[in-house]
């Protein structure tokens, strides 16, 4: 949401003296469930992209043939620890 109040910042600020001033408490709540639902939908797109690119990343690891076992553990790693270190890859 900080995003989107920020490239809206104008807007954001003008809105935010609406409601102290004139209690415009509905221009308000419009603009934040726009926001709201804007960063839902960008957010929705960044995950379904993610998983997109693990899929393709995994059916390249797939197709090493008899090497793959060992990267397929790593992505599979990777995928679900996102920032790791090579010590816990490895305990893992």
């Amino acid at each position: 949401m900080s995003l989107y109040f920020k490239r809206r910042r104008a807007t954001y600020y003008d809105l935010v003296q609406r409601v102290r001033t004139e209690g415009a408490w509905e221009a308000w709540l419009d603009f934040f469930l726009e926001g709201a639902c804007e960063t839902g939908q960008q957010a929705h797109a960044a995950a379904r992209a993610l998983v997109r690119l693990f899929d393709e990343d995994r059916s390249r690891v797939e197709s090493l043939g008899r090497t793959a076992n060992t990267g397929l553990r790593l992505h599979d790693h990777l995928k679900r620890h996102a920032y790791t270190s090579i010590s816990s890859v490895a305990d893992a």
